[in-house]
Order: structure tokens, then sequence, then C-alpha cells
């Protein structure tokens, strides 16, 4: 499997999608993932679905997939196919947080 090197949030690589897991709680991400297109559309014929299965694998809740560029997106569905060069981010429901910092009640 070919090594991503130098990846930047917001700016996948030819052929790449982001998928944003974690923000903090001032909405920067902090933790995401860049996946090579053909390598999910080889697994999955529904690749939004995959994408929001590998959401709650790592993260343990269930949650949706938004698109955050181009051309944002609350919730873009389980059907249909990803584009390259898109960021997406998986949401949780509301006040339901991911803390990294150590604080009151996480």
């Amino acid at each position: 499997m070919p090594r991503i090197e130098n990846s930047q949030l917001g700016q996948p690589q030819e052929g790449n999608i982001q998928l944003i897991l974690v923000r903090a709680l001032n909405d920067l991400p902090t933790f995401y993932l860049e996946i090579p297109l053909d390598h999910l559309n080889s697994l999955s014929d529904r690749p939004r679905k995959y994408l929001r299965y590998l959401g709650w694998c790592i993260m343990g809740v269930e949650g949706r997939i938004a698109r955050d560029s181009p051309h944002p997106e609350v919730d873009i569905g389980d059907e249909g196919g990803l584009h390259a060069g898109s960021v997406y981010s998986y949401r949780i429901a509301g006040g339901l947080y991911h803390c990294h910092q150590p604080l009151p009640n996480c």
C-alpha cells in the first residue's frame, strides 16, 4: 500500500478524500484520515455508508457523514459516491464530545 506523505487538512492528495473524526471544542479538526478513493470503492459498493461505518468503528458512537468542502452539506446520506479531493466529517449527535484535554465531566 502506498504511503501518503505531506498530507494537509483540507487538501487531500490527488485521488484521495479526507474524513475528519475529531474536532476540538473550538471546532478545529484534530484527527482525520486521508483515504485513497479507489481503496474505498474496492471495499464497498456504498462508500458513503462505509465512511459512516468507519466513523462508528473508530469513535464508538453512531453518527452521520457531512461534506465540509467543496459545497458543504450537513448529511450526505448512505447512497451515492464520494468525490476525490473532498473533505468529509463524521458528525455525532449534539451534546456528545470527545475530549482530548482534561475537562470537568469528561
